[in-house]
């Protein structure tokens, strides 16, 4: 196994982010959830993405989780 450090590039980190930010909430390590999630914010930033485009971003996630019957706090 190759030891060197592997990145993805930009636009393909966002769904790693997300699920090692969700998997490491779950899993009750919320100070790295808390990093991954930051992450993926702070690239969701420096890509120019604008802050209600982020907000859309929030209200797809809550319409997902309500399709399946997952109730969120607003």
């Amino acid at each position: 196994m190759d030891s060197r450090r592997r990145n993805l590039p930009g636009p393909e980190r966002a769904n790693p982010a997300a699920l090692l930010g969700y998997c490491a909430y779950l899993l009750g390590d919320g100070p790295f959830a808390g990093i991954a999630l930051a992450t993926l914010l702070d690239g969701a930033l420096h890509s120019g993405l604008r802050p209600t485009e982020v907000r859309g971003l929030a209200d797809v996630g809550y319409e997902r989780a309500e399709a399946i019957g997952v109730v969120l706090p607003r």
